[in-house]
C-alpha cells in the first residue's frame, strides 16, 4: 500500500489512511467478530494506497487465544484479490 512502517505502525483503527471513512467502521467490526467466531473468517475491503488509489484486498483473519483460551487479538493475513483471482483462472485452466 505503499506505507512505511513508521507510518503505520501504532494508528489506530484505519479510517482515514488505510481505507477511507466511511468503510473503516466496517473492517473493524468484522475483524473484530473473528476474535468471537471459530475458525478463519474470510473478508473482502477496499484500502487505500498512500497515493490515494484503491486495492480490493481479501482478509484471512482468525482468533489468537491466550493459555486459558481467552481471545487475546486476531491474526490477519491480507492478500491482493487480484492476485488470488489470476491464480484460481490459472489452477482451474
Amino acid at each position: 500500500l505503499g506505507w512505511s512502517p513508521q507510518e503505520a505502525v501504532g494508528r489506530q483503527g484505519f479510517g482515514g489512511w488505510a481505507a477511507r471513512e466511511a468503510d473503516a467502521g466496517e473492517m473493524w467490526r468484522s475483524l473484530a467478530a473473528a476474535m468471537r467466531a471459530p475458525g478463519r473468517q474470510v473478508h473482502e475491503f477496499a484500502l487505500l494506497t498512500k497515493d490515494g488509489g484503491r486495492v480490493l484486498v481479501r482478509v484471512q483473519s482468525a482468533a489468537v487465544r491466550d493459555t486459558d483460551g481467552r481471545p487475546a487479538g486476531v491474526y490477519c493475513a491480507f492478500s491482493e484479490v487480484h492476485t488470488q483471482i489470476d491464480l484460481e483462472r490459472s489452477i482451474a485452466l
